[in-house]
């Protein structure tokens, strides 16, 4: 297996750019989803999913999204027009070419904005942004770039920055996606046996008291009371120590259990930009080609990976869906990889941990020339690949993983790809207010 490609997405939700090599950071590839657009409802307006005037935009509730097309623009060295004027700024730096086609008259416009911008230079402004319950201080950039994008939507709209170097603001991962997070189904099949454990105890020395007493009955009553009657309905901890009181409601327990049990290693702590859940995106040319294979001929030519939105492509995949039981990945350098020319030099492998399943919405069903949703992709997959227990409603195309080490490495399209570890079953993903646990066990009010 190889990398067949690489793609970063510098502004969230519009298209990302197709690269032949990069680098991998612990945050994520150099630039990837470090701008999100967002719809300004308003002074003293509230969006009812954000809690705040700001709306994040995604291609699943703004398909037009999908029309804008994003490329990096390297600096061109300073000089002086005959004018002795020097050149436009955009171009002393690197930037970002935005470039909007309008499907209808297919008329271009074009933005730049910097790849990097100033802060402190811009006077950039702060704005809270929360997404998937998932908090950041982000800054608003300058109003002349998110007025290009106001007057393309017909509505206000805040270009939103990140930062970068110290300033550089991100979310934390929430969940059990990060790869410390404790393993959710073996820690409640411990508890629920440390529990039924217990129980049976409590229950044998009701016995032997009241065999002692000479009662049968009072031995049989005592044997079959229900254990929330008694101190043994409380949960017990792995030190032996008495938890807090279960609720009655299986699912609620279910819930809280996992709730409790979602703890990162403090040593350790993992952040994203303005990517959903990780910071990458894995996926398999293979599955590609089974979802294509489900649509109508039209629809399933028109279908590309661009859609998914992955980080990393993994070709030469003998089946569809196989990665789902990736737990773990390493990348070897392309001179491993027989179909591409030995390398001048060598470099230090990369692993990525697979955590979670990237569950899908009907971003999927946008059609990238028109911008309008028409599609059945979703539906297609709905049928076999809802796999993950945690988000069972949704379907699953692609995992996601973070960088072992905080080492920044490199990567390149023909690298050699290794499967290094596998699960047994499909992950169950855990994150707070998008898998059935309900954010306020994270975020009590």
């Amino acid at each position: 297996m190889h990398i067949e490609a690489i793609y970063h997405y510098p502004i969230k939700s519009l298209r990302g750019v197709s690269v032949s090599e990069v680098t991998l950071t612990p945050r994520g590839l150099p630039h990837d989803r470090t701008f999100m657009l967002l719809r300004d409802h308003g002074e003293g307006n509230k969006h009812p999913k954000s809690g705040t005037r700001y709306e994040n935009m995604h291609v699943s509730g703004f398909p037009q999204m999908c029309l804008f097309t994003t490329a990096i623009r390297k600096a061109v060295p300073t000089s002086s027009n005959d004018d002795g004027d020097s050149k436009d700024d955009a171009e002393k730096e690197d930037c970002i070419e935005i470039t909007y086609t309008d499907p209808s008259t297919h008329s271009q416009s074009t933005l730049l904005i910097p790849l990097v911008p100033d802060i402190e230079a811009l006077h950039l402004t702060r704005v809270f942004v929360r997404m998937h319950q998932s908090p950041t201080l982000a800054f608003a950039m300058p109003s002349h770039y998110s007025q290009w994008f106001s007057n393309i939507f017909g509505f206000t709209v805040v270009l939103a920055y990140l930062g970068h170097d110290e300033m550089a603001q991100t979310r934390p991962v929430l969940g059990n996606v990060a790869p410390n997070a404790v393993d959710v189904n073996n820690q409640r099949q411990q508890k629920l046996e440390m529990r039924r454990r217990a129980e049976h105890a409590e229950a044998e020395r009701r016995r032997q008291r009241a065999s002692k007493r000479g009662t049968w009955l009072g031995g049989v009553l005592e044997s079959w009371v229900p254990s929330y009657f008694t101190s043994s309905s409380a949960d017990i901890n792995a030190d032996g120590t008495e938890a807090e009181e279960m609720p009655t409601d299986e699912h609620d327990a279910e819930n809280l259990l996992e709730a409790r049990e979602l703890r990162q290693d403090a040593s350790k702590h993992y952040e994203l930009s303005f990517a959903d859940c990780a910071p990458y995106l894995l996926a398999s040319s293979a599955s590609l080609r089974d979802v294509a294979e489900r649509l109508s001929d039209d629809e399933g030519n028109r279908l590309d990976i661009a859609r998914f939105r992955p980080n990393i492509v993994i070709g030469g995949v003998d089946e569809a869906w196989v990665e789902d039981m990736w737990s773990e990945v390493r990348f070897s350098s392309a001179s491993a990889a027989t179909h591409v020319p030995q390398r001048m030099h060598e470099r230090s492998d990369a692993m990525l941990h697979l955590t979670a399943n990237c569950v899908r919405c009907p971003s999927l069903n946008v059609n990238y020339s028109t911008g309008e949703a028409d599609g059945t992709v979703l539906k297609s997959l709905m049928k076999d690949r809802r796999v993950d227990k945690g988000m069972k409603w949704s379907p699953v195309f692609g995992r996601y993983g973070f960088l072992n080490g905080d080492e920044h490495v490199q990567l390149s399209v023909g690298d050699g790809v290794e499967v290094t570890a596998k699960n047994l079953e499909h992950a169950k993903t855990i994150w707070p207010g998008m898998s059935g646990t309900p954010k306020e066990i994270w975020f009590p009010s």
